[in-house]
């Protein structure tokens, strides 16, 4: 049946590696703009001499948090443990991006965006939730196939050609679906708020010094 043949082929025919090495280039210079801001105030929002303590995190997973979570940060409280967490986690997000080691550097980045995201929620927002979901897509797909160091690698020890082998999109089909998702839910639950339909909320959201990137005459 052609439907069943469609289907077959949207995820599993091979496609080229290059629209995902791109993804995982912007991605991964996400993950390490969001580090590199997080890290100067790493003691106000992560360790007990900050504003949220470790018993008030543990209590606020405990209402809130479905299950059990990932969270190394639990036994970093210490300055030095936890300026070590950053800098691994940096490195990590440093080497996904280039594509180094590729596979255990996305691994570490998931480890250690849950383990920020379950030791401060009150800091944390939409955004930071779509990264990690982003990043386990990346760690399932073939992320080192195109535009990394580990293809130049294969490539200086003779285990490929010049030009990039494809590879089944399965994970980066999940990736787009999970993007249209969060664009059609968001267009329902905004579509109901009159102040989106007459556009004022974009208004009252472009002034906002929290937001704004440049200066506005609002």
């Amino acid at each position: 049946m052609s439907l069943r043949r469609d289907w077959n082929e949207f995820w599993f025919a091979p496609i080229s590696g290059t629209p995902l090495g791109l993804f995982r280039i912007i991605l991964g210079t996400i993950v390490i703009a969001y580090a590199l801001m997080l890290f100067p105030d790493r003691d106000i929002w992560y360790s007990d001499r900050g504003a949220i303590t470790r018993a008030a995190a543990d209590a606020y997973n405990v209402t809130h948090a479905n299950g059990p979570h990932i969270d190394l940060l639990r036994g970093a409280g210490e300055p030095v443990w936890l300026t070590l967490f950053f800098l691994v986690f940096i490195a990590a997000a440093i080497c996904m991006t280039v594509g180094l080691w590729t596979r255990l550097a996305t691994l570490i980045v998931v480890v250690g965006m849950n383990s920020l995201h379950n030791r401060n929620h009150i800091i944390n927002s939409s955004a930071d939730a779509v990264m990690i979901v982003m990043c386990v897509y990346l760690l399932m797909a073939p992320a080192g196939a195109a535009c990394s160091i580990d293809r130049l690698r294969r490539i200086m020890r003779g285990e490929e050609l010049d030009q990039a082998p494809p590879i089944i999109p399965w994970a980066q089909r999940l990736m787009q679906l999970q993007v249209s998702l969060l664009y059609f839910f968001s267009l329902l639950a905004k579509w109901q708020g009159s102040k989106w339909q007459d556009g004022t909320a974009v208004y009252w959201g472009m002034p906002s010094r929290t937001w704004a990137v440049f200066p506005h005459p609002c």
